[in-house]
């Protein structure tokens, strides 16, 4: 008469000479294995993780995973691969998370804020406002237009004040150096700035990012162009103070921006915001309030390893040989 299969299985996981009570450090022989697994097909898993550790474990490590049983490495797979389990203590490490450094996370927005409007109120093109204000169609030609430039001293007169300008596609990462054609759009006032005033100069731009006719120039004097205005919403203007000397004082954008938290200017400067969010923050909280501050992501990983360690801190380790945990 044949025992029920629950009978079955628990005599294989609980006799003395079960298969399931060997180390995991032995292989099973085949008839012993085909016999368990008849009985229980899940054993399985546990059967071919323990091959996998065999198989590049060094002679310490076999003859400390010599202490774990394939039925011990089963129940701890059983609870490590359980969703339900792994879900109950992501949520579990989140609200414990939350609670030791939510609140300091949470003003990392904040922080962002502070420095950026540092920035804006510091750099030198807080000083000067300069506009596009009109451009000389009978002194342009294609791709360099003659214009003239609204030049304002916000904060006051400068002693000195040099800068670069152009005009370039909305939208469209652009720059002031040695090369393109904003490389000689310029503007000088060395005898210094005390209020408004005008600077006729010429501006070079890209012939492939502005529409020909858009910009006035003498080859087609029937082609007006487009207004200032409409010129302005349709292409982005932008400028650079270059030199500002202000109440006998050099005012440097290097010199300001070295003074913002290096965790600052780091997030700032990630291209992939999206994917380094939460670690650029973490590294803005270490750095200005707490250097004890874990990331999410790691103090929840560390929860559900912790967790499982104390539940088998033996098989906990063999899994991770087989395993790593993400950053080993």
């Amino acid at each position: 008469m044949k025992l029920p299969t629950l009978v079955l299985c628990c005599a294989l996981l609980a006799g003395c000479s079960s298969p399931a009570q060997r180390p995991i450090t032995e292989e099973i022989p085949l008839a012993e294995m085909n016999r368990l697994l008849k009985e229980k097909p899940d054993f399985q898993t546990a059967i071919l993780l323990a091959e996998q550790f065999r198989s590049k474990a060094t002679t310490p490590d076999l003859a400390r995973a010599n202490d774990l049983t394939y039925a011990e490495f089963y129940e701890f797979i059983e609870s490590y691969t359980n969703d339900d389990l792994r879900n109950r203590l992501r949520i579990q490490g989140e609200r414990e998370w939350r609670e030791k450094f939510g609140t300091q996370y949470d003003r990392t927005d904040s922080i962002l804020d502070y420095w950026q409007a540092y920035l804006d109120n510091e750099k030198p093109e807080s000083y000067i406002d300069v506009k596009l204000q009109s451009v000389i169609a009978e002194e342009s030609s294609y791709g360099r237009a003659q214009v003239e430039l609204l030049i304002t001293p916000l904060k006051g007169p400068v002693e000195k004040v040099e800068g670069a300008f152009g005009l370039f596609m909305p939208n469209k990462e652009h720059y002031f150096g040695d090369v393109g054609p904003a490389r000689n759009n310029t503007f000088a006032f060395d005898r210094g700035l005390h209020s408004a005033a005008t600077c006729r100069t010429s501006m070079g731009y890209s012939i492939w990012d502005i529409t020909d006719g858009d910009i006035p120039y003498t080859m087609y004097p029937d082609q007006p162009g487009l207004p200032i205005g409409k010129l302005l919403e349709k292409y982005c203007f932008d400028y650079k103070i270059t030199t500002l000397v202000k109440d006998g004082r050099q005012i440097r954008f290097t010199d300001i921006y070295d003074q913002i938290p290096h965790s600052v200017r780091s997030y700032w400067n990630e291209k992939d915001k999206e994917l380094y969010d939460e670690y650029r923050r973490g590294e803005i909280v270490r750095e200005l309030a707490d250097p004890a501050f874990t990331d999410r992501t790691e103090y929840i990983r560390k929860y559900e390893t912790d967790y499982f360690r104390n539940q088998n801190e033996l098989a906990a380790w063999v899994m991770a040989n087989i395993r790593p945990e993400p950053g080993q």
